[in-house]
């Protein structure tokens, strides 16, 4: 990050920071499968890449169009993950359930 080595999982990073991968790595053969991985995907509007030298540069947040998360086909399993695992949510048909 900007030249320093970051070493928390949970870092945020911010608007004009820089991510660079250290120059031993960029031999590794993960660092490479992954950098071939991200050649064949299409570039993102809110990082500038700088691929031949392992880098990045985040020039805005991205829009929530931009990211593309995983989406449940079912939106009633959380509802029913809920209210399985809330205080006192059991059922008669569970054990411990009501009659």
């Amino acid at each position: 990050m900007n030249g320093k080595k970051v070493n928390i999982p949970s870092y945020l990073v911010s608007v004009g920071e820089e991510v660079a991968i250290k120059e031993k790595m960029h031999q590794n053969a993960m660092v490479l499968e992954a950098r071939n991985v991200a050649q064949s995907q299409n570039a993102v509007p809110w990082l500038e890449q700088e691929r031949e030298q392992f880098k990045a540069k985040v020039v805005a947040m991205p829009k929530r169009d931009d990211v593309q998360t995983p989406r449940s086909t079912s939106s009633s399993s959380s509802n029913c993950t809920r209210s399985k695992f809330h205080k006192g949510a059991a059922s008669a048909s569970e054990p411990g359930g009501p009659g």
